[in-house]
């Protein structure tokens, strides 16, 4: 308890240093501001869109942006970078009352990027990518994340390598977990949404490699799931193979749950359970939550594990395969995100995530185990007889 304690009170502490530099922050640039400067003038503006050191008030945002821009084109007009950047801002995310103009923030973001400016270069690359104001040109797109690349800007390499990494081809493929690994913010970003995430790619068990290399030559922790084995490399030749965690049982409340440690898609997990006679696991209280945490702990870990919640029939508004209510709910942070790739959203829910049992919306594409759930416990599964017991179970 005094461990927890201690850091809640150093998490408050955090914050109130970080509140504390943010209006110090704040009243700096306002100081500046007073004293005519435009660029400070913009900033300020940023802090009432952000609420930094300031409450939101979004009218005094685009009070503070239109009175800027006069000066901003002024200074862009005699070379300054900053200014022509945050002009192209200005333009590109509709500060002020005149909206979005992808023309005009296009035209200035290529005046940057004839400097080399990274972030300028990023930002083509997004319009290009995603055809803001022109015509969409993946060609276009790559060779503008490529010169951000080139500088060393993270996020353009982030971007650059995902995209490699999604297509077919093997050298694309490579070229991407290179360039990672030679940005190390880049290729530390790239893994945390992919633990995150678990995004799917069609090479599935060759990028899990090149991920593992990755984590590797970062020297980043690894998740205990990702470390490969004598076992498990062996059932990875041998093809899809039962791996070597074994099928556990557990009766609980008056169901049988069976944990299937063979990976499949969503979709594949919950044909299977119906095959079985049973149904993809719902929890709908506290205590049934902490007795499939159980049945899920193996030596500490609990693996990425599908359970039957979705909202693939009604966006964002997630049911059990059951028809019963989702009232108890047990989402990890800033969960669920329905994070969007390529027009498909996320509408598929797995326990296990930060290695804990919490809750994560993803692709159902990706492999992973599951829970079968049976309505009675006289349910027999032709499985060696395991019933654990959640309190005993380690």
């Amino acid at each position: 308890m005094r461990g927890i304690l201690v850091l809640f009170a150093f998490a408050s502490l955090s914050l109130a240093v970080q509140e504390q530099s943010e209006n110090i922050y704040t009243k700096e640039l306002e100081l500046s501001a007073d004293q005519g400067d435009v660029k400070s003038k913009y900033k300020i503006a940023l802090c009432y869109r952000l609420g930094k050191g300031v409450p939101v008030d979004f009218k005094k945002a685009w009070e503070a942006f239109t009175d800027c821009r006069a000066g901003l084109e002024r200074l862009s007009e005699e070379g300054d970078l900053e200014a022509t950047k945050m002009l192209a801002d200005y333009f590109a995310y509709g500060r002020g009352k005149d909206g979005t103009d992808y023309v005009k923030a296009r035209g200035l973001y290529y005046v940057a990027s004839i400097k080399n400016d990274p972030e300028a270069l990023f930002k083509l690359g997004e319009i290009y990518e995603n055809g803001w104001g022109t015509n969409k040109d993946n060609q276009q797109a790559e060779l503008y994340y490529q010169k951000a690349s080139d500088t060393g800007y993270a996020p353009g390499c982030l971007r650059l390598a995902q995209i490699l990494i999604a297509k077919k081809d093997r050298d694309s493929f490579v070229h991407g977990f290179k360039l990672l690994e030679g940005n190390s913010e880049a290729g530390k970003q790239f893994l945390d949404e992919f633990e995150h995430d678990l995004k799917p790619l069609k090479k599935y068990q060759e990028m899990l490699e090149q991920i593992r290399k990755l984590y590797t030559k970062l020297d980043t922790t690894m998740p205990q799931w990702l470390i490969p084995d004598e076992t498990t490399t062996k059932t990875e030749k041998l093809g899809p193979q039962v791996e070597k965690i074994h099928k556990r049982e557990l009766d609980y409340g008056g169901h049988h749950y069976v944990f299937i440690p063979e990976r499949k898609t969503w979709k594949d997990a919950k044909k299977y359970a119906t095959s079985m006679g049973g149904h993809l696991v719902t929890i709908t209280s506290q205590n049934e939550q902490r007795a499939i945490e159980s049945l899920l702990n193996i030596s500490g870990n609990i693996y990425p594990t599908w359970i039957g919640l979705t909202d693939n029939i009604q966006e964002g508004v997630f049911k059990w395969v059951t028809g019963e209510r989702l009232e108890y709910m047990n989402w990890g942070p800033n969960n669920p995100d329905n994070w969007k790739s390529r027009g498909i959203t996320q509408n598929y829910v797995w326990i296990g995530y930060l290695n804990l049992g919490k809750w994560d919306d993803t692709w159902g594409t990706t492999p992973l185990f599951s829970v079968v759930e049976f309505d009675s416990t006289s349910i027999k599964t032709g499985l060696p007889q395991s019933a654990i017991n959640p309190q005993q179970n380690p």
